[in-house]
């Protein structure tokens, strides 16, 4: 039986007081953390990076577009998903 992989999408604006909390504590699962910004001005997406997740500016104008983008344009062939929100 092979192992399910896990990637865990957190759709971010201005999380800087949280991001530490959401990506470590997925760190403990997660095969894969991709942090997508939708417009952070606040060092969220150097801390997410700081910790090993993978980051991405969408350019998009809230977390349901960011989200959409994140499954539209990130290779997730296999496993769970599980979608963070930092807050």
């Amino acid at each position: 039986m092979s192992e399910v992989k896990i990637t865990v999408i957190i759709p971010t604006r201005d999380a800087m007081l949280s991001i530490s909390r959401v990506v470590s504590n997925a760190l403990r699962y997660a095969d894969r953390i991709c942090v997508c910004d939708y417009g952070s001005a606040d060092g969220t997406l150097a801390e997410a990076k700081r910790l090993g997740a993978e980051v991405y500016d969408t350019g998009k104008i809230d977390a349901a577009d960011a989200l959409r983008w994140a499954y539209s344009n990130l290779n997730i062939v296999d496993g769970w998903v599980l979608v963070l929100r930092p807050e």
